[in-house]
């Protein structure tokens, strides 16, 4: 039997707030900024089963942000990201408006500790911003975080490469590389997966920063289209230290994600 917890909290963007923290995103309407208020969530997300996670996002006189108050990016107008503190079980998943500017989505944490998400929108007219929620904020994972350093993942027998042409460093222009293979046969039956043929989304030791970043080249018109086995990426690393990257692929109507960790020169 599925066991479902219950998650609710309200977020408020204020379009015309003159400052901006660390912990709040950040993006504009209009050119002029926007504040992101969320309160602190003591959610206890309960590991191995599902969660239904409730959201709701208001304007700074309280009405509700509808749907259509953001803008379809990668054929979505809303996407949330999700990490554990151990920097293991990552999800990205897309939530469905249930009322007006009320907002759901499930997801099955595997480990016992906390997580974040990540809310991504980008509101008509303005740029994208991610809006961080701790999750389960009150637990503690056990042991230390592996900031494991690698250029190959194997993922369901698919074996996934990074290629850089030179070190990651700080405000530097760079290209990532990946390959994949299976069998040591290069597979080029990616499937479009939000409008392209992967997704890069990465999370610094900061556990706050992120880096998001798409195959750069032509991207799919139709479904029909496939990909690979090359994919290109361009990242500008804005801060040093250490950096988890999530590759995202589609086979045959499967999502893979694979991970990388590399280092940030200053």
């Amino acid at each position: 039997m599925k066991q479902t917890t219950r998650i609710t909290f309200i977020i408020i963007l204020f379009f015309l707030a003159p400052t901006l923290n660390a912990d709040e995103g950040h993006g504009g309407i209009d050119g002029k900024a926007v504040y992101v208020n969320v309160p602190e969530i003591n959610t206890k997300l309960v590991p191995g089963v599902e969660n239904e996670i409730i959201f709701r996002m208001e304007d700074e006189k309280g009405w509700p942000l509808d749907i259509s108050a953001f803008e379809v990016v990668h054929t979505q107008p809303i996407h949330v990201v999700i990490l554990d503190t151990n920097y293991k079980d990552y999800h990205h998943v897309h939530p469905t408006q249930i009322a007006e500017g009320e907002y759901r989505f499930d997801f099955t944490p595997s480990e016992n500790c906390a997580y974040k998400m990540w809310i991504d929108v980008t509101p008509v007219g303005g740029k994208q911003i991610f809006i961080p929620v701790n999750l389960n904020s009150n637990k503690s994972c056990n042991g230390k975080i592996d900031y494991f350093i690698n250029k190959k993942a194997n993922v369901n027998d698919y074996e996934f490469t990074l290629q850089d042409d030179k070190p990651l460093k700080v405000g530097d222009d760079a290209m990532i590389d990946i390959v994949v293979k299976k069998d040591g046969k290069p597979v080029d039956s990616l499937e479009p997966v939000m409008g392209a043929y992967s997704h890069m989304i990465g999370f610094y030791d900061d556990f706050n920063t992120i880096a998001h970043a798409h195959p750069v080249g032509k991207e799919p018109t139709s479904k029909s289209q496939r990909g690979g086995p090359n994919l290109a990426f361009h990242l500008q690393p804005e801060k040093a230290g250490y950096l988890r990257l999530y590759v995202q692929i589609q086979i045959e109507g499967e999502d893979y994600y694979a991970p990388f960790g590399i280092n940030v020169l200053k």
